[in-house]
């Protein structure tokens, strides 16, 4: 079985806190833009689902970073919205809470950020542990979830170019691409996981489902978009 490569735009994933983490004003700045679970986020706990279906950019981050700093008092130099003006907010983060902005520059390296450009999971849970301003963030954990093909001889393989942030989208994009496909006769449904940025054999799933063609013959049509 093979997987897709890791798309974190498409996870599902959690937050990992030493010790009953909270939601603080700087996590909820640098990491906003991950969608966090509004209803886990309003009690302590070591873990916090977050969702990567919507996108994080670096805009995105510079957009909330500088809403939470208003609200805080925070300013900042630089009036124009770009790569400088993150840089910016983030050196008055971590002046705020007593840390050194030589860190955060010398963390994202010399390269500017395009503000339209992918905030990385890793990037960002990165910056909330540099910016710890009691939230005690130390690490994440992200679940994919993958569709594997074979016409019922040949090794499985995946024909997508991602993976599927829930077990239920991955069964439905199974059950659509052996309706459309002639030659495919299976899908098998597994699941990736990543700690750390690093792929977890141990917790991964090769075959949470399996789905054949015969078994989708007495199903209606999907309907067509």
């Amino acid at each position: 079985m093979t997987t897709a490569a890791f798309d974190p735009d498409r996870a599902t994933g959690t937050l990992l806190f030493a010790h009953g983490g909270r939601v603080t004003p700087a996590l909820e700045a640098i990491l906003g833009a991950l969608a966090l679970d509004p209803a886990a986020a309003e009690k302590p706990s070591p873990y916090l689902p977050f969702s990567g279906e919507s996108s994080a950019t670096w805009g995105a981050v510079l957009d909330h970073l500088s809403a939470r700093g208003r609200e805080l008092g925070i300013s900042t130099s630089i009036a124009t919205r770009d790569s400088a003006q993150l840089l910016d907010w983030l050196g008055a983060f971590a002046t705020h809470i007593g840390a050194q902005p030589a860190d955060v520059e010398a963390l994202l390296g010399d390269s500017p950020l395009a503000l339209d450009d992918r905030a990385t999971v890793e990037d960002l849970v990165a910056l909330a542990k540099l910016l710890d301003d009691g939230h005690g963030l130390h690490g994440y954990r992200i679940e994919e979830y993958s569709v594997n093909v074979s016409d019922g001889q040949c090794t499985l393989w995946n024909p997508f170019d991602w993976n599927f942030a829930s077990q239920a989208a991955a069964e439905e994009a199974a059950e659509k691409y052996l309706r459309d496909d002639e030659e495919c006769t299976i899908a098998v449904i597994g699941k990736v996981v990543i700690v750390d940025n690093e792929f977890q054999t141990d917790d991964a799933h090769d075959n949470l489902a399996t789905i054949r063609r015969e078994d989708q013959q007495d199903l209606p049509a999907a309907p067509t978009p």
